[in-house]
């Protein structure tokens, strides 16, 4: 996936990110999506709320 665009804003403790990305060249079934918190410059995910979402 290409990163098209994005915008982020947050306070305190939350934060929120929209970020577009260009078309996949063939639709997939599903995409997996991976939350993740930032501790400093490192990106640690949070598998148990990892979960696939189906493409229709």
């Amino acid at each position: 996936m290409k990163n098209k665009s994005g915008k982020g804003s947050g306070s305190d403790n939350s934060y929120q990110q929209s970020i577009m990305y260009e078309p996949f060249p063939v639709l997939p079934q599903a995409i997996t999506i991976r939350p993740y918190v930032r501790n400093d410059d490192e990106k640690v995910y949070i598998p148990e709320l990892e979960f696939d979402l189906r493409v229709q």
